[in-house]
């Protein structure tokens, strides 16, 4: 017949051992969902950065288009004050640059549907206000407008740096949070 004492020591030692293991699964589990949930911030993080950044890259390629097409319809302008015709070649430069800033727009779009998708809605809302005097330099700013004079060009320039500003800090806040 077999030892009572002995059949004791076996089940006490089988509900330790089982115990153990119960309490370092769930601690393993419990573990595990933390480093997934610290995982899973820092790549959303990450991913939204990396968004940021595309978005800085597009935004600051669009406003180098606007700058250097507004650089040289303010030109246009001031040689034809003087009394000057513009070269064939200035014109065709004209002309492309502003198909390259018409072209922008949709690239400003995209940047604002992106932002508005990983939820920075200030910095959107400072994109739209960046956009609105580049939209009314662009209505002006045609070629073959006869309206268009160097007084009225040049107020353009500070508007679009100083919204361009307002929306890089917005950017800016983003980017640290």
């Amino acid at each position: 017949m077999a030892d009572s004492k002995t059949w004791i020591d076996v089940a006490d030692t089988a509900v330790k051992i089982g115990l153990g293991a119960l309490i370092g699964g769930l601690t393993g589990v419990w573990l595990a969902r933390i480093n997934n949930r610290h995982s899973t911030t820092t790549s959303d993080k990450e991913n939204k950065r990396r968004i940021l950044e595309e978005i800085l890259e597009l935004t600051d390629s669009f406003s180098q288009s606007v700058t250097t097409f507004w650089a040289n319809r303010i030109n246009a302008a001031w040689k034809i004050k003087k009394g000057e015709k513009l070269k064939k070649e200035e014109k065709e430069e004209l002309s492309t640059q502003e198909k390259k800033l018409f072209n922008g727009f949709t690239i400003i779009n995209t940047c604002r549907s992106k932002l508005l998708l990983i939820g920075a809605k200030e910095a959107e809302k400072k994109l739209s206000e960046y956009r609105k005097p580049i939209d009314e330099f662009f209505k002006i700013s045609a070629i073959d407008n006869k309206d268009c004079t160097y007084e009225k060009l040049l107020p353009f320039k500070e508007n679009i740096s100083k919204s361009r500003r307002a929306f890089y800090e917005s950017l800016n806040s983003e980017y640290e949070k």
